[in-house]
């Protein structure tokens, strides 16, 4: 009976230990930050994303300028993999023009190369440079430090 007590706490323990930051925090952070997954399907460095025009819109009537959309692109557990993306440095790439109007209004892009694109047919892709806010976790108001150091057992 120990042993197996021991077996489940040491597991328990470890998938903490070794868990991204936006998986530990994420239920914290998304009341007051857009979160949102960036997947690479197709693993060639392209993390697609889909922004809601409506939740995006709902978070802006709340907070104004002041608050971050997370592109999350990990897709390896135990690797922090993100941007932090503050809406008052990108807010002019989600533009009404490049609103997706058949597919629920929602801005569609993906992150290559750290630049964010927002793409709709018909119009030239919209790019801006992301590099600076890679894992960028203190930008994000209300939120726990970040601790990058990776994590060792104990």
């Amino acid at each position: 009976m120990y042993e197996t007590q021991r077996a489940e706490a040491t597991q328990h323990l470890t998938q903490i230990l070794f868990m991204t930051y936006m998986e530990k925090y994420r239920k914290r952070l998304e009341r007051r930050h857009y979160i949102n997954s960036a997947r690479d399907p197709r693993q060639k460095g392209e993390h697609w994303y889909d922004i809601n025009v409506q939740k995006y819109e709902k978070y802006r009537s709340e907070y104004g300028d002041g608050f971050c959309i997370v592109l999350i692109c990990s897709d390896t557990p135990s690797h922090d993999d993100a941007y932090v993306l503050p809406v008052k440095d990108i807010k002019g790439l989600f533009r009404p023009e490049y609103v997706k109007r058949e597919d629920d209004q929602r801005w569609m892009g993906h992150v290559k190369n750290e630049e964010i694109a927002v793409e709709v047919e018909g119009r030239p892709v919209a790019t801006i440079p992301i590099r600076k806010y890679y894992n960028a976790f203190g930008l994000l108001q209300d939120a726990p430090p970040y601790d990058p150091e990776p994590t060792e057992y104990v």
